[in-house]
């Protein structure tokens, strides 16, 4: 799995399928940026949770699963 800076940009675009000739399709993009401190640090949250999310978040209203794209690296982010 590739290993993401904090601040990386992920962006993905999914298309809903239909049967009946309505087209639709979102567009979303994300950059998450952790800052902890402190003895007990609050827990961080991940590239991988946020887009784990959304792609639940699409898949339950029709859409397949969303695949997040870094702009950093080639690598893709895959909930």
């Amino acid at each position: 799995m590739a290993v993401f800076d904090e601040g990386t940009t992920f962006r993905a675009i999914a298309d809903f399928p239909s049967t009946t000739g309505d087209r639709g399709f979102f567009e979303v993009e994300f950059s998450i940026r952790n800052t902890t401190t402190g003895e007990n640090p609050a827990p961080k949250v991940s590239q991988l949770e946020i887009a784990q999310a959304i792609s639940a978040l699409a898949q339950s209203k029709g859409y397949g699963p969303v695949v997040f794209r870094g702009s950093q690296a080639s690598a893709q982010l895959h909930p």
